[in-house]
């Protein structure tokens, strides 16, 4: 066992379960393995797992092994990172970016009520 903190690992199989059935808020990196991207975002996905902890579910999905939920979402550039609440879409990152705009949709999922 790892010291770090684990992700919810997503598959075609269990995206509707994990995600789109979770009753409170989600947060869904749309990845490959092998992609710099993931590697880059990796540390801040860390953080975000130990810092919300209980409040926000984090997910992983490699969009190689479950095309059909990327393709559905129609995930185009990695990482894509989607926020859902209630099974719905409500915010979204893609490409690389900072963890102040990853902090700031947080906080935006928190608050929501709907």
């Amino acid at each position: 066992m790892t010291n770090e903190l684990e992700y919810v690992q997503l598959t075609d199989d269990n995206f509707t379960k994990e995600v789109l059935e979770h009753s409170g808020p989600v947060l869904v990196e749309f990845t490959r393995d092998s992609h710099a991207g993931h590697h880059i975002i990796a540390p801040m996905m860390q953080e975000v797992i130990r810092d919300y902890h209980g409040r926000v579910k984090v997910a992983i999905l490699d969009v190689d092994q479950a095309k059909e939920t990327a393709q559905h979402f129609r995930i185009r550039e990695i990482p894509t990172v989607l926020f859902f609440r209630k099974g719905v879409v409500v915010a979204y990152l893609i490409g690389t970016f900072r963890k102040k705009e990853l902090k700031v949709r947080l906080q935006l999922l928190l608050e929501q009520k709907s």
